[in-house]
């Protein structure tokens, strides 16, 4: 049986989702406007003949779907404590994030060994 403090300790204070909320929507506004800038820079006609262009559009990209993708479902996560949109997105979140995390991780990884030999 649940009680009153079990409701208390499951669900986060008000102010605290608000928090959250606002600090996750100005982190997508961030990413998407600062890695938009970039890509922007690098496809500029003088740089487009550097070969760690790519990775480094590689890497934007990926920040950018992050953003787009996942950062509205994290929002929904934390403004209604929990899973509501269904088990199957929560996978495909689990998944894509994973995915995403990845990629840019191997982006940064490849761009410092090419710097280094």
């Amino acid at each position: 049986m649940i009680t009153s403090k079990d409701h208390e300790d499951y669900f986060r204070p008000y102010w605290e989702r608000v928090f959250f909320t606002i600090l996750e929507v100005l982190i997508f506004l961030l990413s998407l406007l600062l890695n938009a800038l970039i890509i922007i820079i690098l496809r500029r006609p003088s740089l487009r003949s550097k070969p760690d262009r790519l990775y480094v559009m590689n890497m934007m990209v990926g920040n950018i779907l992050f953003a787009f993708i996942l950062a509205p479902i994290q929002v929904s996560f934390l403004i209604w404590d929990g899973l509501v949109l269904g088990s199957v997105l929560c996978k495909v979140h689990a998944l894509l994030k994973g995915y995403l995390s990845i990629t840019v991780v191997f982006s940064t990884a490849t761009l410092s060994l090419g710097r280094y030999f």
